[in-house]
């Protein structure tokens, strides 16, 4: 019997937004309004990358990060199935991201 472990793999230079930033790992619909995305039933998880200004031997580094899927796919899944024959399909039509800023405080 196989077991499959699903994750969103994120990779990103960590100066691509100007400062920190989220990335966001939705299955399903993505609220159109920012402030609703973490508190939607559809975000599975998200990848914080935080930068520094004042750290210029360190800009444009890549980063990378992981959303493990399992138990979203469990959840938002009809098949509840994490064969790949019924997993690929699947996040090829629900796996939304979205990139959010961080605002200084």
């Amino acid at each position: 019997m196989s077991h499959w472990t699903w994750t969103a793999r994120i990779r990103c230079n960590d100066s691509e937004v100007g400062g920190s930033f989220s990335i966001l790992i939705f299955i399903g619909e993505v609220p159109e309004d920012p402030k609703e995305w973490r508190k939607s039933p559809t975000f599975v998880g998200s990848e914080n990358i935080f930068t520094s200004k004042h750290s210029k031997e360190n800009a444009n580094v890549e980063v990378e990060g992981f959303v493990h899927l399992n138990h979203a796919l469990a959840k938002h899944s009809a098949s509840r199935s994490l064969d790949p024959k019924d997993v690929v399909p699947f996040l090829e039509h629900s796996l939304h991201w979205r990139a959010k800023k961080v605002r200084a405080s």
